[in-house]
C-alpha cells in the first residue's frame, strides 16, 4: 500500500535503494510532463517528505518540481493556506 491508498505504481529510486509511491493511474513519465506546482506533485513531494530525510534539491529535481526554494515555497503554502 502506498500513502495515496491503494497499489498504485512505484517510482525506483537509486540513492535510497527503495520506492517512492506514485498516485494510481500515474508513470515516471508523468512527473516531468505535469505542471512543476501541479497540487498531486506537491502532495506526493510531502508525502514523501514525511517519510524519508532526503534533501529538497534532489527531491525538486527527482519530482522535476524546479528549484528547491520553489518546492520549499509549495510545501509551505500547502501547509499554510492563506
Amino acid at each position: 500500500m502506498n500513502v495515496f491508498g491503494g497499489p498504485g505504481r512505484k517510482l525506483a529510486t537509486r540513492r535510497t535503494g527503495g520506492c517512492w509511491p506514485l498516485a494510481p493511474g500515474w508513470r515516471g513519465r508523468d512527473l516531468t510532463t505535469r505542471r512543476k506546482g501541479d497540487p498531486a506533485k506537491v502532495k506526493l513531494a510531502a508525502a514523501v517528505r514525511a517519510q524519508m530525510t532526503m534533501p529538497l534539491a534532489w527531491m525538486a529535481k527527482r519530482l522535476a518540481m524546479g528549484s528547491r526554494g520553489y518546492l520549499t515555497w509549495l510545501l509551505y503554502r500547502q501547509a499554510n493556506p492563506s
